[in-house]
């Protein structure tokens, strides 16, 4: 007997909770961790933090310097007025403005 991808999908929420009803509550799991873990971890999340400021700070000195890039003017600006003109000769294309 070949097991389809239909039964497979019917049978998984009843599996999840079988499974699910096997482990005990989470009021029933009360763990004292050492030191040396609960210290290691607090370092973990020192540098995690730290991390993200740093990343706070690059992305708000890109968003001042693109700012500072488009208060200066130097974003070139196309002139409303202009005309291409495109000339062929001996099977070349040029293209002026």
């Amino acid at each position: 007997m070949n097991i389809t991808d239909e039964m497979l999908y019917a049978a998984a929420p009843e599996a999840a909770e079988r499974w699910l009803d096997t482990l005990p509550k989470r009021e029933d799991c009360g763990h004292n961790f050492s030191l040396t873990f609960e210290a290691s971890m607090a370092a973990l999340l020192r540098r995690r933090r730290k991390r993200r400021w740093k990343t706070l700070a690059l992305l708000a000195a890109v968003i001042a310097a693109l700012g500072a890039l488009l208060a200066s003017g130097a974003v070139a600006e196309r002139p409303d007025n202009y005309r291409v003109y495109a000339a062929q000769e001996d099977g070349l294309v040029s293209y002026s403005a």
